[in-house]
């Protein structure tokens, strides 16, 4: 039996939903009950009618070979033009790929991230995430909401930042 596996679909409707056992049904309905128990049951409705119907697995299959698209084309950018600053962390799900820094530190590291923000470059700084423990040095960059077409045009304004590192 494999964990389940939640997915959030709506987050501005607090939307989601959770792949699960039938013996674990009854619990989670009580957890989501006990920690969220408010939700609008119009929304839920709309996202049962569309899974059910299935719409969710036809879109799944339309975006998913635009998604393998980007992600490929933005690991093979990082792979080819931030080798010397950046080790891609091998990944194949997601909307985002995260890289550490080989030798900059967070705070470099930050510092690029408000360069690239001033050219419109959205960057997440991985130290950002960092709870309790030394924050890592990278970045993590997400491509679901990025036109393919884009996506090299940002690696490029990306690559300008790190070049004018101090």
């Amino acid at each position: 039996m494999s964990a389940p596996s939640p997915r959030q679909m709506l987050p501005t409707l607090r939307l989601g939903f959770l792949v699960t056992p039938p013996s674990l049904r009854a619990a989670l309905n009580k957890a989501k009950f006990v920690s969220d128990w408010h939700s609008s049951t119009l929304p839920q409705a709309a996202l049962a009618r569309f899974i059910d119907e299935g719409a969710f697995a036809r879109h799944l299959r339309r975006v998913s070979a635009i998604y393998r698209k980007r992600h490929q084309i933005l690991a093979d950018a990082i792979s080819r033009d931030f080798a010397e600053h950046l080790e891609l962390i091998p990944s194949t799900t997601g909307l985002h790929l995260t890289a550490l820094a080989r030798r900059m530190s967070a705070d470099q590291i930050a510092a690029i991230a408000r360069r690239a923000a001033d050219r419109g470059v959205a960057v997440q700084v991985l130290s950002n995430f960092a709870v309790g423990a030394i924050p890592r040095a990278g970045v993590m960059l997400g491509y679901g909401a990025i036109p393919t077409s884009h996506i090299e045009e940002g690696v490029h304004l990306l690559r300008a930042c790190f070049d004018s590192e101090p």
